[in-house]
């Protein structure tokens, strides 16, 4: 009888979402907005014996300088647009 009432509310609950998807994307983004999800992850810079830029997770060994870099998974990344000069 359980699990009868249980498919029932199941079905019962996608078909009225369904009906009102605008709840569905809501849903979806609240984890971020409650702050349970973090929205932004810590990345540090810092170049090699090479000159060569690393870009890592986890700093690097004691006495390489670093950047300590914050990217933001809600912001957009374009790639900036390169102006090309006009032929008069």
């Amino acid at each position: 009888m359980f699990k009868i009432l249980l498919i029932i509310c199941l079905i019962g609950a996608g078909f009225y979402l369904y009906q009102h998807p605008e709840l569905l994307s809501k849903a979806k983004s609240l984890p971020q907005q409650s702050g349970l999800i973090e929205n932004s992850t810590a990345v540090y810079k810092w170049q090699d014996t090479n000159g060569n830029w690393q870009i890592t997770d986890e700093p690097p060994a004691d006495g390489i300088p670093f950047e300590k870099l914050k990217y933001h998974h809600d912001a957009n990344v374009m790639p900036s647009i390169i102006q090309q000069k006009q032929k008069k």
